[in-house]
């Protein structure tokens, strides 16, 4: 009998870790505020906040406008496991009202009173001019060089959409021969929809149409489905790269978007100390058009061109390198997206703390400079 009271016991008392905290009826949640309430083209959005009801497995919201009689349970009654919420297609220039309840347990008994409703308007929708940011990075200004290219495009909130990207530059090149149909060719991260939308893209060689041009197609991780392409080529003075982007949300505005592409090893640095212009032609849906460059030095004469021993071992490398070259007055390293980090000046570094990934290390010393890729894995 007492073996089966105690079995009872630690039952109920599982039971009750798995669904909740709480067998009697929770308070309600304080410090209802709602926050980044903004407008876009088509509907409004806001931010629901509240405290965090220290018994509580999980809470639900309602919604509806001042002048309504009825509830509406956000999501159609969806559980919240957070303390917030973003909510969307709301209609502009009205006025809301909501309030949230405590649940206990999977069962949702108990549960607490809804809580006092917090109040907030949405507004107008107001356009903002086309202003895309635009930048680009070259791993490795060594000459003669395959390395990684990385741009990144980014636009706020209520900007025209897209609907051209253009990169040029004049000089260096694509190394179109070296490429195969299915070769992979670097990586992609969208960010769309105001932070809503993140999606993750493989970049596949999917047609090479001559010797100087071919199709690159954004194969998504998650699903394997292609949903997008540019074409990379190699033009009388540099390197172009295209893209035509569908108007595929039936409006002309974005809600803010960000984009980081890589190509990886088959951008060919010049074979001459030069400075060569990246140059972006971006147009919006509604006929904008905006231009921003940058500018790099390739310098091929300080470079140390033989050294007989390595510079620096292992490589690959997973916690650690040996620098083993005399002279050595600085040391660092620039990450694929052009980040750049300065590192100990010692002979043995430490890189257990950094990301894994393909690096390129500077190594300046009284002789000149050495520079060559480091992949940490």
């Amino acid at each position: 009998m007492c073996v089966r009271v105690l079995l009872f016991v630690f039952s109920l008392f599982f039971s009750l870790q798995s669904y909740g905290q709480c067998t009697t009826q929770p308070p309600a949640p304080l410090d209802v505020y709602t926050t980044d309430v903004y407008a876009t083209e088509a509907y409004c959005w806001a931010t629901l906040n509240w405290s965090e009801v220290d018994s509580a497995y999980r809470y639900l919201l309602r919604r509806k406008k001042i002048e309504e009689p009825e509830w509406t349970y956000v999501g159609g009654g969806e559980y919240i496991y957070d303390t917030q919420k973003a909510i969307g297609f709301l209609e502009h220039n009205s006025t809301y009202e909501w309030s949230v309840r405590a649940h206990c347990n999977e069962t949702n008994n108990p549960s607490s009173n809804w809580s006092v409703a917090d109040t907030f308007s949405t507004g107008s929708f107001i356009p903002a001019p086309f202003d895309p940011l635009f930048h680009i990075s070259v791993l490795d200004t060594s000459c003669s060089m395959k390395t990684n290219l990385i741009f990144e495009f980014s636009q706020g909130l209520n900007q025209p959409d897209m609907s051209y990207t253009g990169i040029f530059s004049d000089g260096g090149s694509f190394d179109i021969n070296s490429l195969y149909f299915g070769m992979n060719v670097g990586y992609a991260d969208i960010m769309a929809g105001g932070g809503y939308i993140e999606l993750s893209y493989n970049l596949i060689v999917s047609e090479i149409l001559t010797d100087d041009q071919a199709i690159i197609s954004m194969q998504n991780v998650d699903n394997w489905m292609i949903d997008g392409s540019f074409i990379i080529e190699n033009d009388t003075e540099g390197i172009k790269i295209v893209q035509q982007i569908p108007d595929e949300d039936d409006n002309n505005y974005t809600t803010g978007n960000e984009s980081v592409v890589v190509l990886e090893n088959i951008f060919l640095t010049p074979e001459e100390s030069c400075m060569v212009q990246f140059y972006s032609l971006i147009e919006s849906e509604l006929n904008d058009v905006s231009n921003i460059s940058h500018n790099f030095d390739f310098d091929c004469t300080s470079s140390i061109e033989s050294i007989e021993e390595k510079a620096f071992y292992p490589n690959p490398t997973q916690s650690y390198i040996i620098v083993d070259l005399k002279g050595v007055n600085s040391i660092s390293l620039t990450s694929v997206t052009g980040q750049l980090i300065q590192l100990e000046n010692s002979k043995y570094i430490d890189l257990s703390y950094f990301s894994k990934g393909m690096y390129l290390i500077e190594i300046q010393t009284e002789q000149g400079v050495v520079r060559e890729k480091l992949i940490l894995r």
